[in-house]
């Protein structure tokens, strides 16, 4: 099978030849694991998605999908004395050093003390004219043996994004008091993605496979909104962008970190097919049962815990964990391998290899079925 096969075989809850694989890093771990072994990333302006430059990492994981992005090329961003920055969403931002590597941390959340949705409506909000879709073309024709991925590099999330805009306390409180300032942030939010990625699926001319979306609805124990605030707020909002993706014949990813096992059955109802990604230490996800109880119905992306898995184990053990993984979420289909989160510098590279050579050891389906029999 192409990869592009295989990932959509998964997809549609039938097993393709060896489970599918995804892979993500920061910047740091990154670089680590292409010393290691020797490779070079290869910038290209017209592949602006941060994973494009380290192709030569992906194909030596074996790796199925690719993301597309389009270029920025909107105002130049104000930098600021202090090391500071604004981004395209005027959001302020710091380098914030942590020893292993940076974060870029956000400052003084604009909209926090806002009371009036005329207030919203004059803020500077970016322009879906900013980018450049024409690359995406290109990228579709390179990655034309892979299943592509569009809106991973930025697309709506309503709680996160608002969030950097009014600070998250205020968010939870706008959220517990049907706050209309909340309210008209989400409709500006929904707008302008809704075009955006009228723009990005426009220039995939149909190859587009998979549209990324995401809000983060769950902390290590439990989710931060209850089902009956999600299916009130959150549900009608999704359903105009899921039904956008479906007309261009995609299937819809999407992220939240953290314990969504309350949720799941509303985010299929939403639309859903593929949760992205699965904490199997969260509160309530432990994999035999999710998998059980909504595996017909959704698949599965992630598994592999950065926190745990792959940061504290010898590799040995890793590689024990990835066989763990596959034997439970792989059978019927519906399951992607991947990290639960962007691989951090605390993640040993011998551990991120011992994981790779393990998946491509054990998931191919024929030796899988002996395994579950044996």
């Amino acid at each position: 099978m192409t990869p592009r096969e295989r990932v959509m075989t998964a997809l549609e809850h039938r097993e393709p030849d060896r489970v599918p694989l995804d892979f993500y890093a920061v910047p740091e771990e990154l670089a680590a694991l292409e010393q290691h072994l020797g490779l070079t990333p290869q910038p290209d302006p017209n592949f602006p998605h941060y994973m494009a430059a380290h192709e030569a990492l992906l194909e030596y994981f074996h790796t199925d999908v690719r993301f597309v992005a389009p270029r920025y090329i909107g105002p130049e961003l104000p930098t600021f004395e202090d090391g500071s920055f604004m981004d395209v969403w005027g959001f302020r931002r710091t380098v914030t050093n942590y020893g292993l590597g940076v974060y870029y941390e956000f400052l003084d959340p604009r909209l926090a003390n806002a009371t009036t949705v005329e207030e919203v409506d004059a803020y500077p909000w970016p322009d879906p004219d900013w980018w450049d879709y024409s690359v995406i073309r290109l990228q579709c024709e390179r990655y034309d043996r892979y299943a592509i991925i569009a809106g991973d590099d930025g697309n709506v999330d309503f709680i996160n994004r608002a969030s950097f805009l009014r600070g998250y306390e205020q968010v939870m409180l706008d959220i517990a008091t049907r706050n209309e300032v909340l309210f008209r942030i989400w409709d500006h939010l929904s707008d302008f993605f809704y075009e955006y990625d009228r723009r990005i699926l426009e220039a995939g001319g149909g190859r587009i496979d998979i549209m990324h979306f995401g809000d983060d609805y769950g902390s290590q124990r439990d989710t931060v909104i209850s089902p009956q605030v999600y299916r009130e707020l959150l549900q009608p909002r999704w359903r105009r962008h899921i039904e956008q993706a479906r007309a261009y014949g995609c299937k819809v990813m999407h992220h939240s970190c953290g314990s969504t096992r309350r949720l799941i059955p509303d985010l299929i109802a939403t639309g859903i097919d593929v949760l992205v990604t699965v904490q199997p230490y969260a509160g309530g996800m432990d994999l035999r049962e999710i998998k059980h109880l909504y595996g017909d119905r959704l698949a599965f992306h992630g598994t592999l815990d950065i926190q745990q898995d792959l940061r504290v184990n010898s590799p040995e053990r890793v590689r024990e964990i990835v066989r763990e993984r596959i034997e439970v979420m792989a059978p019927g289909g519906g399951f992607i391998l991947a990290p639960t989160h962007i691989v951090q510098p605390d993640v040993p590279v011998e551990n991120v290899l011992a994981a790779y050579a393990a998946a491509l050891e054990y998931g191919w389906y024929d030796s899988l079925g002996k395994s579950i029999k044996g």
